[in-house]
C-alpha cells in the first residue's frame, strides 16, 4: 500500500533484521528520529526523502528499506512498486518545484546500499553543474532549515493528493 509518510514508522520484522551496522543508510532507516522530518513518502518496500546534503531544493532520494547494492538484488515486490514511486516522486518534484529537468541516477559506491537520486534542474543552474557536471555540484551549505520543513510539507500534500490513502 502507498502512503505517504507522516513523521513515523514501524519497521517491519524482516526490514530490521536486514539493516546493516556499518551503512549510513539503513543507520537512516533505524534512527526516525534524527532523520524523520526529511521523509516525504513511503511505502512497503520504499522510503523518499529530501535531500539533507546539498542546497538543492527538490533533490530527492529513493531508497530501498531493505538492503540491497543495487536492483540485481531487489525482489519481484519491490521492483513491481519501483516504477510507480519514482514516476510518482518525479511528478511532486515537477508540482512543487517547477523544474526544467529531472536528473536521476544511482552509483551506490560511497554508500553501497541503492539509493536513487532525483535531482531538480532550474532554469537558473548554473552551467558548470548541469548534466555530468552535476557530480561536482557543492555539498555545502545545505538547504535552510524552515525552508526544508515547509519543502517535505509540500511534497507530502503533493504525494498525498497523487496517491490518495484508501
Amino acid at each position: 500500500m502507498l502512503t505517504p509518510y507522516m513523521v513515523v514508522f514501524a519497521l517491519p520484522t524482516n526490514v530490521i533484521s536486514e539493516i546493516k551496522v556499518n551503512c549510513v543508510i539503513c543507520q537512516h532507516i533505524s534512527k526516525t528520529d534524527e532523520t524523520a522530518e526529511h521523509y516525504v513518502f513511503e511505502t512497503e518496500h520504499w522510503l523518499l526523502r529530501h535531500a539533507n546534503e546539498t542546497d538543492i531544493e527538490g533533490y530527492l532520494i529513493l531508497e530501498p528499506r531493505r538492503h540491497m547494492l543495487d536492483f540485481a538484488d531487489a525482489n519481484e515486490d519491490e521492483l513491481a512498486t519501483y516504477g510507480t514511486v519514482i514516476a510518482s516522486a518525479m511528478k511532486a518534484i515537477k508540482k512543487v518545484v517547477a523544474p526544467v529537468r529531472i536528473y536521476t541516477f544511482t552509483l551506490a559506491e560511497s554508500c553501497p546500499h541503492l539509493h536513487v537520486h532525483l535531482i531538480p534542474r532550474s532554469a537558473d543552474f548554473p552551467e558548470a553543474w548541469r548534466a555530468r557536471g552535476i557530480m561536482s555540484y557543492p555539498l555545502s551549505p545545505v538547504v535552510n532549515p524552515a525552508r526544508m520543513l515547509e519543502l517535505c510539507a509540500s511534497f507530502r500534500s503533493e504525494l498525498q493528493r497523487q496517491l490518495p490513502v484508501a
